[in-house]
């Protein structure tokens, strides 16, 4: 998980996004981790419903 923030633009009246924090955390093991890229290309193929 990444933490990040939104602030409100009142020009546009959108959200949009005003901070990303250079540190990662793991919700299931609740320590720092390491962010790795990889490209969608290497993901396995998803199950599909049948």
């Amino acid at each position: 998980m990444r933490d990040a923030w939104a602030t409100w633009d009142v020009t546009s009246q959108t959200w949009v996004l005003g901070e990303v924090f250079d540190y990662a955390f793991c919700a299931d093991c609740e320590a720092d981790a390491t962010i790795v890229g990889r490209p969608l290309d290497d993901l396995p193929e998803a199950a599909s419903c049948a």
